[in-house]
Protein backbone atom coordinates (compact mmCIF):
# COMPACT_ATOMS: atom_id res chain seq x y z
CA UNK A 1 0.00 0.00 0.00
CA UNK A 2 1.21 2.91 -0.61
CA UNK A 3 2.18 5.48 2.23
CA UNK A 4 2.18 2.92 4.53
CA UNK A 5 4.51 0.74 6.83
CA UNK A 6 5.73 -1.85 4.51
CA UNK A 7 8.35 -4.04 3.37
CA UNK A 8 9.95 -4.79 6.85
CA UNK A 9 13.37 -6.19 5.94
CA UNK A 10 15.42 -8.33 8.69
CA UNK A 11 18.63 -6.36 8.50
CA UNK A 12 22.51 -8.19 8.94
CA UNK A 13 22.79 -5.41 11.92
CA UNK A 14 19.95 -7.46 12.77
CA UNK A 15 17.51 -4.32 13.04
CA UNK A 16 14.73 -4.41 11.16
CA UNK A 17 14.01 -1.79 8.52
CA UNK A 18 10.53 -0.58 6.63
CA UNK A 19 9.38 1.90 4.18
CA UNK A 20 7.93 5.28 5.26
CA UNK A 21 9.23 4.97 9.12
CA UNK A 22 11.91 7.28 10.46
CA UNK A 23 12.80 3.75 13.31
CA UNK A 24 14.28 0.73 13.01
CA UNK A 25 12.79 -2.00 15.64
CA UNK A 26 14.96 -5.04 17.01
CA UNK A 27 13.33 -7.97 18.49
CA UNK A 28 14.72 -8.95 21.84
CA UNK A 29 13.61 -11.59 24.56
CA UNK A 30 12.64 -8.81 26.45
CA UNK A 31 10.47 -7.00 24.34
CA UNK A 32 10.79 -4.70 21.05
CA UNK A 33 13.24 -2.02 20.91
CA UNK A 34 12.91 1.04 18.86
CA UNK A 35 15.77 3.58 17.75
CA UNK A 36 14.84 6.89 15.53
CA UNK A 37 16.95 7.47 12.27
CA UNK A 38 17.10 9.32 9.78
CA UNK A 39 14.25 10.16 7.34
CA UNK A 40 14.65 7.02 4.63
CA UNK A 41 12.53 8.94 1.64
CA UNK A 42 11.10 5.05 1.15
CA UNK A 43 7.84 4.42 -0.32
CA UNK A 44 7.14 1.14 -1.71
CA UNK A 45 10.50 -0.97 -0.82
CA UNK A 46 13.35 -1.39 0.67
CA UNK A 47 16.14 -3.96 0.05
CA UNK A 48 20.10 -4.77 1.02
CA UNK A 49 22.79 -5.61 -0.27
CA UNK A 50 25.20 -8.49 0.44
CA UNK A 51 27.06 -6.22 2.93
CA UNK A 52 23.89 -5.49 4.89
CA UNK A 53 23.45 -1.73 3.43
CA UNK A 54 19.94 -1.14 3.51
CA UNK A 55 18.68 0.68 0.19
CA UNK A 56 14.63 2.34 0.14
CA UNK A 57 12.60 2.75 -2.97
CA UNK A 58 10.99 6.12 -3.63
CA UNK A 59 8.42 5.72 -5.33
CA UNK A 60 6.85 7.82 -7.48
CA UNK A 61 9.64 9.34 -8.97
CA UNK A 62 11.25 5.79 -9.92
CA UNK A 63 14.53 6.73 -7.79
CA UNK A 64 15.57 5.30 -5.23
CA UNK A 65 14.88 7.07 -1.17
CA UNK A 66 17.85 6.74 -0.02
CA UNK A 67 21.39 5.06 -0.33
CA UNK A 68 24.25 7.32 0.32
CA UNK A 69 25.27 6.83 4.10
CA UNK A 70 23.53 3.86 6.49
CA UNK A 71 20.16 5.62 7.32
CA UNK A 72 20.74 5.15 11.52
CA UNK A 73 23.59 7.75 10.83
CA UNK A 74 20.91 10.35 9.90
CA UNK A 75 19.44 11.54 6.65
CA UNK A 76 22.61 12.70 4.25
CA UNK A 77 21.03 13.42 0.84
CA UNK A 78 22.22 16.20 -1.73
CA UNK A 79 20.79 18.14 -4.72
CA UNK A 80 22.83 16.60 -7.05
CA UNK A 81 23.02 12.96 -6.28
CA UNK A 82 21.94 11.40 -8.93
CA UNK A 83 23.52 12.29 -12.73
CA UNK A 84 22.16 14.60 -14.77
CA UNK A 85 19.15 13.41 -16.91
CA UNK A 86 18.99 9.76 -14.95
CA UNK A 87 15.22 10.36 -14.17
CA UNK A 88 14.45 10.46 -17.82
CA UNK A 89 12.89 7.31 -19.09
CA UNK A 90 13.30 6.03 -22.86
CA UNK A 91 9.93 3.93 -23.06
CA UNK A 92 8.39 2.67 -26.41
CA UNK A 93 6.17 5.33 -28.87
CA UNK A 94 2.48 4.41 -28.03
CA UNK A 95 1.05 7.57 -29.94
CA UNK A 96 -1.59 7.64 -27.03
CA UNK A 97 -0.20 10.38 -24.58
CA UNK A 98 -2.81 9.34 -21.97
CA UNK A 99 -0.48 8.72 -18.90
CA UNK A 100 -1.09 9.40 -14.64
CA UNK A 101 1.15 12.29 -14.25
CA UNK A 102 -1.17 14.33 -17.21
CA UNK A 103 0.80 15.80 -20.03
CA UNK A 104 3.79 17.08 -18.01
CA UNK A 105 4.74 13.11 -18.60
CA UNK A 106 4.31 12.68 -21.76
CA UNK A 107 6.69 13.35 -24.51
CA UNK A 108 5.31 14.55 -27.79
CA UNK A 109 4.82 13.68 -30.01
CA UNK A 110 5.26 10.00 -29.77
CA UNK A 111 3.54 9.81 -26.94
CA UNK A 112 5.39 7.87 -24.78
CA UNK A 113 6.58 8.07 -21.28
CA UNK A 114 8.98 11.22 -20.46
CA UNK A 115 9.55 10.52 -16.79
CA UNK A 116 8.75 7.65 -14.33
CA UNK A 117 5.04 8.12 -12.36
CA UNK A 118 5.91 5.18 -9.85
CA UNK A 119 7.76 2.22 -9.09
CA UNK A 120 8.02 -0.40 -7.37
CA UNK A 121 10.45 -2.87 -5.08
CA UNK A 122 14.20 -3.33 -5.20
CA UNK A 123 16.76 -5.58 -6.03
CA UNK A 124 20.28 -5.67 -5.49
CA UNK A 125 22.25 -7.44 -8.10
CA UNK A 126 25.61 -8.68 -6.97
CA UNK A 127 28.07 -7.99 -9.66
CA UNK A 128 29.25 -11.67 -10.05
CA UNK A 129 25.81 -13.48 -9.86
CA UNK A 130 25.06 -10.62 -13.10
CA UNK A 131 28.19 -11.13 -14.99
CA UNK A 132 27.65 -14.69 -14.94
CA UNK A 133 24.14 -14.62 -15.95
CA UNK A 134 24.17 -12.17 -18.84
CA UNK A 135 27.96 -14.47 -19.97
CA UNK A 136 25.60 -17.49 -19.96
CA UNK A 137 22.85 -15.79 -21.87
CA UNK A 138 25.71 -14.73 -24.58
CA UNK A 139 27.10 -17.71 -24.57
CA UNK A 140 24.09 -20.06 -24.86
CA UNK A 141 22.79 -17.70 -27.58
CA UNK A 142 26.44 -18.14 -29.37
CA UNK A 143 26.46 -22.06 -29.07
CA UNK A 144 22.54 -22.03 -30.75
CA UNK A 145 23.20 -19.84 -33.44
CA UNK A 146 26.62 -21.71 -34.59
CA UNK A 147 24.50 -24.92 -34.42
CA UNK A 148 21.19 -23.74 -35.94
CA UNK A 149 24.17 -21.98 -39.01
CA UNK A 150 25.65 -25.54 -39.27
CA UNK A 151 22.33 -27.24 -39.28
CA UNK A 152 21.07 -24.65 -42.50
CA UNK A 153 24.65 -25.11 -44.13
CA UNK A 154 24.48 -28.57 -44.17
Amino acid sequence: MEHQEAGFVWGMDNWIYSTVNSVRIRWTPNGVLREPTGSNGGQWGVTQDNYGKMMFQAGASGMPGYFQFPIHYGNYSYADQFEPDLTITWGAPVLIADMQGGMNSVRMPDGSLARATGSAGNAVLPRRIACRRICSAITSTAKSSRASSAASAR
